[in-house]
């Protein structure tokens, strides 16, 4: 018998497909190598005996914001490679969307500099972690690039009483007697992360940050992405079964979310995966294949999410609403909560700021959309909201409400 996984290898379609992972970065992006010339001309400091200034790099989902630092730091190595008495300094990437506080960023970088220390997630203080820091970044004999991915993150986060410390101890000597060992890049949706420190002098003028944005994809460079993904990751032979038109549609679902390019190419290699034999990729297999993926990352956000998020998402519903209300002005929805937090759990509920501020991180989750309603001159102009796919959404928020309030025997309905 012929070995069957010989037979299933040569039927695949794929040469390499690793390629199609949203994470995966290429040798060189495409259309961004005067951003990249950019960036690396901040860096280069690194081997001109001075520190780099702080790099603040903000676009929208999707433009290449995070892979182009790991493109810079394979730059880095390559030259370091070639010239060995210039090293390359050493990136801590550190996605703040998994460690959003400073003691987990501090924790991070302890464990890189000294991957033989073990440091407790409980059981020792803040002071304690930069005590232990200090030493490990003087000692170091590559100059240190702390990479916070999703700044916002930890930014935003209300558990970080003292957030520009870390901000502050990082861009500064740790020792007065040593030069600054430290440089920081952020990556961000958001272009205003750090206007609530404007009015600290002491912080702004630490960081001393140039700001890079990374402008979206036009819909022929996403078609060009895709079709270099398709050219190293499919076989020669079966190339023909992805035409350009189905190409040029996947392009178009983007339309609305400025050309994201990890969104594209999870698309893409979703719809390949569909095929079957040598049957040619459609525009309609592409839209089943975009269902089940919206369906599925929906559904992963939801189970997740914090429980404030879920409170606000059921009162933005309109099913089971006597009025029928379609949407709700940001003070109407916050009223509304309030009401529900005194009827159920007696919490203390966030301010009016922070919750426009998770309208707007719902907003970016896909959850909710809005839209500026002019209400006349009594009025005026107004943000109102709404959930994206109710019918779809609601079961799954009820769900998690119903257990959330079941496990603290708290009648809610």
């Amino acid at each position: 018998m012929k070995n069957p996984l010989e037979v299933m290898i040569q039927k695949n379609i794929y040469k390499d497909k690793k390629v199609f992972d949203v994470d995966w970065v290429p040798e060189n992006l495409l259309f961004r190598d005067r951003d990249l010339k950019e960036i690396l001309d901040v860096l280069k400091d690194v081997y001109l005996g001075t520190r780099p200034k702080n790099l603040l790099i903000t676009g929208y989902s999707g433009t290449g914001k995070t892979a182009i630092i790991k493109v810079a730091e394979k730059y880095f190595e390559d030259y370091s490679k070639k010239h060995p008495k210039k090293v390359a300094p050493l990136f801590i990437n550190i996605d703040c969307s998994k460690d959003p506080t400073q003691f987990k960023v501090l924790r991070r970088i302890c464990m890189t500099l000294d991957p033989d220390t073990k440091v407790p997630l409980r059981g020792i203080g803040i002071d304690d972690l930069y005590d232990r820091l200090t030493p490990l970044l003087l000692e170091s004999k590559r100059f240190i690039i702390v990479v916070l991915d999703e700044i916002d993150k930890y930014m935003y986060n209300p558990k970080n009483k003292d957030k520009e410390r870390l901000l502050k101890y990082l861009s500064r000597r740790q020792d007065l007697n040593a030069p600054t060992k430290t440089s920081l890049i952020y990556i961000t949706t958001k272009a205003r992360i750090f206007e609530s420190l404007r009015d600290n002098d002491e912080v702004t003028s630490s960081m001393n940050t140039v700001h890079k944005i990374l402008y979206p994809y036009t819909e022929e460079e996403l078609i060009k992405i895709l079709q270099e993904r398709i050219k190293r990751g499919i076989k020669k032979e079966y190339r023909h079964l992805i035409p350009l038109e189905t190409i040029k549609y996947i392009a178009n679902c983007f339309k609305d979310s400025h050309y994201d390019v990890r969104q594209a190419i999870g698309l893409c290699r979703a719809s390949i995966d569909s095929l079957n034999g040598n049957e040619r990729l459609t525009p309609k297999m592409v839209f089943k294949a975009k269902e089940k993926l919206y369906n599925a990352s929906v559904k992963n956000t939801l189970k997740s999410l914090d429980i404030k998020f879920i409170k606000i998402l059921y009162l933005l519903r309109t099913n089971g609403v006597p009025t029928k209300k379609k949407r709700y002005e940001t003070d109407e929805n916050y009223r509304l909560l309030k009401k529900f937090y005194e009827k159920t759990t007696h919490e203390k509920i966030h301010t009016k700021r922070q919750h426009a501020r998770y309208l707007t991180e719902l907003e970016d989750a896909d959850l909710v959309d809005s839209v500026l309603e002019n209400r006349g001159r009594a009025g005026g102009i107004v943000r109102t909201w709404a959930l994206i796919d109710e019918d779809f959404v609601l079961p799954i928020i009820e769900e998690r409400l119903i257990n959330y309030f079941k496990q603290r025997k708290i009648e809610w309905k």
